[in-house]
């Protein structure tokens, strides 16, 4: 589990519909559909239905000498409810996961995904969104990043509150401020005392349009995140500036570059620079790369040491071989230094993790509406701490009808 540092909300203040936002270009959130979904344009969400049948070799992601494997069937049902008007929008949506496992003593899980947007627009240079996200998660097992082994297996609740102000000031230059409120909280007595937190994020950003081509970004956010019964409380700050550009008509690049500093109350403090960059090009209309890089402090919830020293690596591959058959390949790594995290005979030492996952599909389009998709997801977590480390394979086929 991890906070986000980067609130999401502010992507409506900064970026167009149709440009992936920097802060997200990672996708280290591990939450699905209605997370991804806080970020995309509301005219292309559509109710659907998704019947995945799977098999997953390694369920509880535990090291190769303990996993076990299982086929799961999987029911995705996502309900839209969309409220437009002349200056105010009311979007909602709720998607329920139904994973039924075939070689489990408890059969049957059941995640909730919940989301609340509000948009008014004061004049067209005035807004505000108000937004809210609830999750509900059992036995968590769509966490694409590298976590604690007791992470893994453990039901909680999720839910983050947002408010968010803009503002055109110009013609070229946007600015927006931002408050959140994010709060964990796990079922069982162990994981409360030492992962129930609450987080307060604050956020002021700004953009201004050199050209069409070319805008530049700056944004400071600050984090206080506060645990139940624990040392772990600690605060943040990041400023970072950065720019978006279209090199050419295929070939666009975004940066982002600043200083962050994380101060916990064990009496740790880590600081150093943040990077992203991401590039994408668009070879011919059928053929899309995208690639990206990023250095940063990230927050693990060790229980006595904290935070690590993130790069990540993150590339895809969109190709329409035929009109309605596209391969999609995924590859995503995240490579983790931890300071002082390791407990050996009394004393603490640097850890390292590494973990990948590579994912390949091929999707056809039956019709508009009807999409099938045949996949395969390989994942490894490689790491120093006991028991983290294991292997995964996915092998699945996906129906997904839309509305």
């Amino acid at each position: 589990m991890r906070s986000i540092i980067i609130p999401l909300g502010i992507l409506l203040l900064l970026l167009t519909g149709s440009s992936i936002p920097a802060q997200v270009m990672e996708e280290d959130e591990f939450f699905t559909s209605a997370l991804q979904r806080f970020s995309d344009k509301d005219d292309a969400a559509k109710p659907s239905v998704r019947i995945v049948q799977e098999y997953d070799d390694n369920i509880g992601l535990e090291p190769g000498y303990l996993k076990e494997g299982s086929w799961k069937t999987l029911l995705i049902p996502t309900i839209l409810l969309d409220f437009p008007g002349e200056q105010t929008r009311l979007f909602l949506e709720y998607t329920p996961t139904f994973i039924f496992y075939y070689q489990r003593d408890d059969e049957l899980d059941i995640n909730h995904d919940a989301v609340v947007k509000f948009s008014h627009y004061f004049t067209p240079r005035y807004w505000v969104h108000l937004n809210d996200i609830f999750l509900r998660k059992e036995d968590p097992q769509d966490i694409p990043r590298p976590v604690i082994p007791q992470e893994r297996n453990a039901d909680y609740n999720f839910n983050r509150a947002e408010f968010i102000f803009g503002n055109q000031l110009t013609k070229k230059i946007i600015w927006g401020i931002e408050y959140n409120n994010e709060r964990f909280d796990y079922d069982k007595s162990v994981m409360r005392k030492y992962f129930n937190r609450t987080s307060n994020v604050g956020e002021a950003t700004f953009r201004y349009e050199l050209n069409p081509a070319l805008r530049l970004n700056g944004s400071y956010s600050y984090r206080n995140t506060d645990y139940y019964q624990s040392d772990s409380d600690y605060y943040s700050h990041l400023i970072r500036g950065g720019f978006h550009y279209r090199i050419a008509k295929r070939l666009m690049a975004r940066v982002w570059a600043g200083y962050q500093s994380q101060h916990y109350d064990s009496g740790q403090t880590l600081t150093g620079p943040y990077l992203e960059i991401n590039l994408e090009v668009t070879a011919i209309p059928e053929l899309y790369f995208g690639v990206a890089y990023w250095h940063k402090i990230e927050d693990t919830y060790e229980i006595t040491h904290r935070g690590s020293l993130e790069n990540g690596v993150k590339g895809t591959m969109r190709y329409r071989l035929f009109p309605r058959i596209e391969l999609v390949l995924d590859y995503l790594g995240i490579f983790s230094y931890y300071p002082s995290s390791l407990n050996v005979e009394g004393e603490t030492i640097a850890a390292n993790a590494a973990f990948w996952r590579l994912n390949g599909a091929l999707d056809f389009e039956v019709r508009e509406e009807t999409l099938v998709k045949l996949g395969y997801i390989h994942t490894e977590n490689s790491s120093d701490f006991p028991d983290a480390s294991y292997y995964r394979n996915q092998v699945y086929i996906e129906l997904n009808q839309s509305f």
